[in-house]
């Protein structure tokens, strides 16, 4: 008599009648009706249908549209702007086409000059991944700290690693300066070995990103061919060593070609090797974009005028407490100038204002419904926010 068994799933009788519906895996002793596969295999085809589809850019970048989107957070850099947007546009572009090579970007500016905010704007506008890392916190793999392949599995984790999407995005590596070896107090190997690990994934190849963090959870792959990156820094000390050069080469005979004898582009590409950057390493960086050093009249526009101008942030805040309050110009001028004295930065002053603000928020309870001036003295204006008017 044939011995009856059941389905591991569903325990259903392998009767006579049901023989054809159940199969069998001998090996790890198993038997599960066809029923049962069925069911398993329309949950497996609903997860797949589930994964996210292929991610796309809204519409093809129009250089003009970036820059009058830029135009309207960033305050001055004009060539900056001008040039970035065209760059971003071809970006986008070239994605339709493989064959046309990819051009990461290189920012050259001093400190606050709007460097980030240019990259973050850009990457709002076109509703695509952007991270921010710093380049000192790179280091060789299988040392303590992030290895190069981490900047791509920060940027998979800030689209709830949605690969397709990752694919389209923006890496912004600030600091990069500090990877020459003039910038940098460690050993010349560690710097040209991190700029070394930069070079794949910056052209374009397979990154392993684990969900888990470094080596652990599920495995997914990335490719970076397709991922903007924008690399910027201050480059302090660069002129200098340029000056250097060009005086040991007006010294020497033959040793040298002359730098005046060179194009702007050869130019620039041999001052950053001068200040310690390998040749394959800006090779991935043929687009440089250089900012300039801000006004005083460009840290007060940064103050007032962009949408989410600094200003405007804080009047939002006081709204939230009922407190109707404006800035006193002179008292933003100030700022402006004692920004420029000090050397601040756009991210400076803002830390000023936090600063001169903090005894307002702390003693917020006193001007809730109230109409106030800030200067360098809250001032309460005569009329109530709430007083209706006569």
């Amino acid at each position: 008599m044939k011995e009856k068994v059941c389905c591991a799933t569903c325990k259903k009788l392998d009767t006579p009648e049901e023989t054809s519906r159940f199969i069998r895996d001998q090996d790890a002793n198993l038997v599960i009706c066809e029923d049962c596969v069925q069911v398993m295999y329309e949950a497996l085809d609903l997860k797949e249908q589930k994964k996210a589809p292929e991610f796309k850019i809204l519409e093809t970048p129009n250089p003009k549209k970036i820059y009058e989107h830029l135009n309207k957070h960033i305050i001055s850099q004009d060539d900056a702007k001008r040039q970035i947007s065209i760059a971003i546009a071809q970006h986008y572009r070239r994605i339709k086409d493989p064959s046309i090579e990819k051009a990461n970007i290189l920012m050259m500016g001093p400190t606050g000059t709007g460097k980030t905010e240019i990259a973050r704007s850009i990457a709002n506008f076109l509703q695509v991944p952007f991270v921010t890392t710093d380049a000192t916190s790179l280091t060789t793999r299988g040392y303590v700290g992030e290895d190069a392949d981490s900047v791509v599995a920060n940027l998979l984790q800030s689209c709830n690693y949605n690969v397709s999407k990752a694919e389209k995005g923006i890496i912004f590596i600030d600091e990069i300066d500090k990877l020459a070896k003039v910038q940098n107090n460690s050993s010349q190997i560690s710097t040209v070995s991190v700029q070394q690990e930069l070079l794949k994934i910056m052209e374009g190849s397979t990154v392993k990103v684990y969900k888990g963090g470094k080596h652990r959870g599920e495995e997914i792959l990335v490719n970076t061919k397709n991922i903007l990156f924008i690399c910027a820094g201050s480059f302090a000390g660069l002129d200098e060593i340029v000056e250097n050069s060009k005086k040991e080469n007006s010294s020497s005979i033959g040793l040298m070609p002359s730098l005046k004898a060179q194009n702007d582009i050869e130019n620039e590409t041999h001052q950053l090797q001068l200040f310690g950057f390998i040749p394959e390493f800006l090779g991935r960086l043929p687009i440089i974009v250089k900012t300039n050093q801000l006004s005083e009249e460009d840290f007060y526009k940064i103050l007032v005028e962009p949408e989410n101008s600094i200003t405007n942030q804080y009047i939002k805040l006081l709204k939230m407490d009922r407190i109707d309050a404006t800035f006193d110009s002179s008292f933003l001028k100030e700022l402006a100038k004692k920004a420029i004295e000090k050397k601040l930065g756009a991210r400076g002053i803002r830390k000023v204002l936090e600063y001169h603000l903090k005894d307002l928020f702390f003693n917020i309870e006193e001007y809730v419904d109230k109409s106030i001036t800030i200067s360098d003295k809250i001032e309460l204006n005569s009329e109530n926010v709430n007083q209706e008017k006569a």
